[in-house]
């Protein structure tokens, strides 16, 4: 489930795509939305089409060889348009139906992404101030800007199934990742250890055969692509040993059922700028690349105008003859093909409409230590977001540690310091408004945290108690804790006086009963605090069961036992119920319940030595497989 806050601004989007192998004619119907919920995980149902809200599509025809993109933004609580949210929204779940009432047809979602769009909202804006202060940069910007974003580093969405290697299960030469194959031998090919958390890399070893023709390539298993789409060819390389001369990157296309349509393109990867913008070093002969450096290319190039394409087979050759053979060892961590972002596309060629984008050259920098330091600033302000972002590089190239900000203060505000930061201390002039995070103070070993709605089920506002993860923080182990309902519970010690005693049992009996035993007084008052708390969870396959009854009586006694004097009782008339259903073994829900309560009373009875008792005398409450519950005495005297 995805927390919302229906004042603010979301933009939901998605991409789908179609193709069938009757060609023209057929076409997939889409409806993509989501589903909303409350407080406690019930699902509302709106009218007209139930729970289901179909604010991204709705009916919306994809033909054969189209894709379509579609985004809204939702706000606000209503049922008289898809732009809002069901009245009591405080979650949603992403749904799509494709396909609906469609044969023949195959249809791609290419995800179904919620932003919070509030700010960026409102700066649009202001966007337009921001290009034409940065007309007069533009040449430049756009130049810089493109070899930037050409080569940019985004090592995810691969059309290529296994573009990490993580799935490599035999090791020696001659062995392959799965979903690979050989073109020419495997002989130099093997399984070595990965880098960066990654189980294994791929390694081509030809030091001892230069001249052998090494490559492997993909099955043809990508989707989702079509003619003239902008595609990155991703590429991790490190040069164990020999020359990056002869590593060659081959993109081949082919249309549904394999049949050959032709080469798009095909790199002579070492002559090409690497991620960062630099050529690898190359001697003016056959050496290229430093052993022992990694070298990461990101190169942008356009699927072929043949509207019959619909896979791609990728051949990565260790030793391309017309680029060289020659001996090398190469450890390749990742190989893969995606779509690029509209954001690549676009600043492929021009500045973007409404935004304006400066980037400064990369420079030499003497500091006062000796030591050099090079810097790479962008600048850049549009309708989407406004953001100042720093590179940190060493003398080769390579990113360094950490960027740091240093100064006897460093403010961000307007005209006054909304935020400063001196001398380790941070001060903040105005309110501290908590919204999605959380304020968390750990010991180590115990924690308190603040926050809107968190915990199991996104109950508490506060909460203290063992450290543990936030989604499992419960009413049952917690030491005390506030609920958004006003619940509060504490279940520490007490003090209102000089003595004190406290006893509780967890027993889930319903009749759990307790007593602290004598215990000596001074023959004052003393104030008596009886606490009771009980919770219980289940799953379900199904639907929820109905809202059950929640009742319990905790009786207090002046005595050990229940023969002594009855001084009061607790009674327990409701508790917190919540439930999401569940849809089967895989995709179960469950229901939860929560009851608490505490009451005072003061003993004017004397004496030199006083005991109480408490037990529960009635208790109505549903009992799923894990149960909590507690009945606690605490006595203090002044």
């Amino acid at each position: 489930m995805i927390p919302v806050d229906t004042s603010r601004k979301y933009r939901m989007r998605s991409q789908v795509s179609a193709w069938s192998p009757a060609g023209a004619g057929p076409t997939s119907t889409v409806y993509i939305g989501f589903v909303a919920l409350d407080a406690n995980g019930n699902y509302l149902d709106h009218g007209g089409y139930g729970t289901y809200r179909y604010a991204i599509a709705v009916a919306s025809a994809i033909a054969h060889n189209e894709r379509q993109s579609f985004s809204i933004i939702v706000t606000g609580e209503g049922n008289d348009g898809w732009g809002k949210f069901p009245p009591g929204t405080k979650y949603i779940r992403p749904m799509a139906i494709l396909n609906y009432y469609s044969t023949n047809t195959y249809t791609w979602l290419s995800g179904i992404f919620v932003e919070d769009a509030t700010e960026s909202e409102a700066a649009s804006s202001q966007a337009s101030i921001a290009t034409s202060q940065a007309a007069v940069a533009t040449d430049r910007a756009a130049a810089a800007q493109t070899s930037f974003v050409n080569t940019a580093s985004i090592q995810g969405n691969s059309l290529l199934k296994n573009s990490a290697f993580v799935d490599y299960p035999v090791a020696g030469f001659g062995n392959l990742p799965t979903g690979w194959g050989v073109y020419g031998s495997a002989a130099g090919i093997q399984r070595v250890a990965g880098v960066n958390g990654r189980p294994y890399a791929l390694e081509f070893d030809v030091t001892s055969n230069p001249g052998a023709q090494t490559s492997v390539y993909t099955s043809p298993n990508a989707v989702g692509m079509k003619a003239l789409d902008y595609m990155v060819a991703e590429l991790d390389v490190t040069l164990v040993a020999g020359t990056l001369g002869g590593l060659g990157y081959l993109i081949r296309y082919s249309d549904g059922v394999g049949n050959y349509l032709g080469e798009a393109f095909d790199f002579n990867v070492p002559a090409m700028a690497d991620a960062a913008g630099a050529l690898p070093y190359w001697d003016g002969a056959n050496q290229r690349g430093e052993p022992g450096k990694s070298y990461k290319w990101r190169i942008l190039h356009r699927v072929p105008n043949n509207p019959n394409i619909r896979q791609v087979t990728i051949y990565l050759v260790a030793d391309q003859y017309f680029f060289g053979w020659l001996s090398k060892k190469l450890r390749v961590d990742w190989c893969g093909l995606r779509v690029a972002t509209e954001t690549e596309v676009r600043d492929k060629t021009v500045l973007g409409p409404m935004e304006a984008t400066v980037s400064s050259h990369s420079a030499t920098l003497a500091t006062h230590d000796a030591r050099l330091a090079s810097w790479l600033q962008r600048t850049s302000a549009g309708p989407a977001r406004a953001e100042i972002e720093m590179f940190a590089l060493d003398s080769s190239g390579n990113p360094t540690s950490e960027i740091n900000l240093r100064a006897r203060a460093i403010s961000l505000g307007d005209v006054d310091e909304v935020l400063s930061v001196q001398d380790g201390r941070a001060t903040v002039s105005g309110d501290l408004y908590v919204q999605q995070g959380r304020i968390v103070v750990d010991t180590g070993t115990h924690m308190k945290v603040i926050g809107n709605g968190f915990g199991s089920a996104g109950q508490f506002v506060e909460w203290f108690g063992p450290k543990m993860a936030l989604n499992l923080c419960t009413e049952a182990n917690g030491n005390a804790w506030l609920k958004k309902n006003g619940d509060a519970y504490f279940g520490g010690t007490l003090s209102a006086g000089i003595l004190k005693n406290a006893v509780q049992t967890t027993s889930t009996s319903a009749a759990a009963s307790v007593t602290t035993g004598a215990f000596g007084s001074n023959g004052g008052a003393r104030v008596v605090t009886l606490s009771y708390s009980y919770s219980s969870n289940e799953t379900i396959l199904g639907a929820c069961p109905a809202s059950p009854t929640m009742t319990a009586s905790i009786q207090l006694y002046r005595g050990t036992d229940a023969t002594g004097v009855l001084l009061t009782t607790l009674n327990i008339t409701n508790g917190t119920w919540s439930c999401s259903p569940g849809f089967g073994e895989f995709e179960p829900g469950g229901w939860n319940v929560d009851a608490s309560g505490s009451l005072t009373y003061t003993d004017n009875s004397g004496g030199a030595s006083a005991s109480y008792f408490a037990r529960i005398s009635a208790r109505n409450m549903p009992v799923g497989t894990n149960v909590t519950q507690r009945v606690g005495i605490v006595s203090t005297e002044a």
